[in-house]
């Protein structure tokens, strides 16, 4: 892995909930085998309507009706040029 570090490339991030086509760097900052993406676009601005958000599954909290998310489960895969 070491050697693809700061290589920006197009990968699918995809759970059973939705898909997303990002650029990913691999970089020393995260633990290996642990995604990031901030939530820093607005999906009525994106080509596909979507940001990271489509990857939730929208469960609730016990209390308040609050969102449980803290992280999400997903597949990355490299996108074909």
């Amino acid at each position: 892995m070491a050697k693809w570090r700061g290589y920006l490339t197009k990968h699918k991030i995809a759970n059973e909930t939705g898909r997303l086509v990002l650029h990913v760097q691999i970089s020393d900052v995260i633990r290996p085998g642990v995604a990031l993406s901030y939530k820093g676009r607005r999906a009525k601005h994106e080509r596909t309507h979507a940001n990271v958000n489509v990857l939730n599954p929208g469960t609730k909290t016990a209390m308040g009706e609050s969102t449980a998310v803290h992280g999400v489960e997903v597949t990355v895969t490299p996108v074909s040029p």
